[in-house]
């Protein structure tokens, strides 16, 4: 349970970061798969590829469409096949900026080809877990293991529905648009003229901090506001007070 918690706890803090990160940001990717086949199927595992296109949107949560083709054998006698798997998904992301992890789930049709009893297609749901690992800004490598479930399956002599496992490793470009903002002031790099803004202090449109009183102390991080025009703060030099010096030869009585 303690280790539950505190999967859940890392995902929730490591949504800011992936979406002041990766938000708005296209990803464009291709794929070598291997395929494990419903035992009932009579196929041979089997290499294949693919491609997808995904989006993320200003949170963790994206959309992705992809499309795997493969043409196996049969384990036994000589009729092969043909696949076009079409897919698409809801995918939830998590991580930072250099290593997201993912969920996905969603629709898969399966489309065999050629001769029966390889000539039928199958509505199924799939869901998969895997990892991008970011080589640069904009290319990752990306691995993801994937279970497709078809609760009815058009294979002649097959159960009334069919699993199959497909594992899968590839590379993936995204888009130069995506929404940065390193140092997390909700101003884009992109547009942001002050950079370096330190955390928690308010900032302009610009994105430069904003000091309202003049005391050199950001808002959002001054804790007097409204300090008068020209007093000094804590701490400097001259804002210390000493006791008046005594000249030489004067009485240090008034007396």
């Amino acid at each position: 349970m303690r280790a539950r918690m505190t999967l859940v706890v890392l995902a929730i803090a490591a949504v800011p970061t992936l979406a002041a990160q990766r938000g708005h940001q296209f990803e464009i990717g291709a794929f070598g798969s291997f395929t494990r086949y419903d035992r009932a199927f009579n196929l041979d595992k089997q290499l294949g590829g693919g491609g997808r296109l995904g989006y993320f949107f200003g949170q963790v949560v994206g959309l992705e469409v992809a499309v795997g083709y493969q043409s196996p054998s049969a384990a036994t006698g000589s009729a092969t096949a043909t696949l076009t798997d079409f897919s698409s998904s809801l995918v939830l992301n998590f991580g930072g900026e250099r290593n997201i992890f993912y969920i996905l789930g969603g629709y898969s049709h399966l489309d065999f080809e050629k001769v029966p009893p390889y000539r039928f297609s199958d509505h199924a749901v799939h869901g998969a877990l895997g990892d991008r690992i970011f080589l640069g800004d904009r290319v990752a490598l990306r691995l993801e293991v994937r279970g497709i479930y078809a609760p009815n399956t058009g294979f002649v002599g097959g159960g009334d529905w069919a699993g199959h496992i497909v594992g899968s490793l590839g590379l993936s470009i995204f888009s130069s648009g995506g929404y940065r903002d390193l140092d997390k002031d909700g101003v884009r790099d992109n547009r942001d003229t002050c950079p370096g803004t330190p955390t928690g202090a308010v900032v302009d449109p610009q994105g430069c901090p904003i000091d309202s009183d003049r005391d050199k102390v950001y808002n959002g991080l001054d804790a007097c506001p409204n300090t008068v025009d020209g007093a000094l703060s804590v701490g400097h030099p001259r804002a210390s007070t000493s006791a008046p010096s005594t000249v030489l030869g004067q009485a240090s009585s008034p007396l």
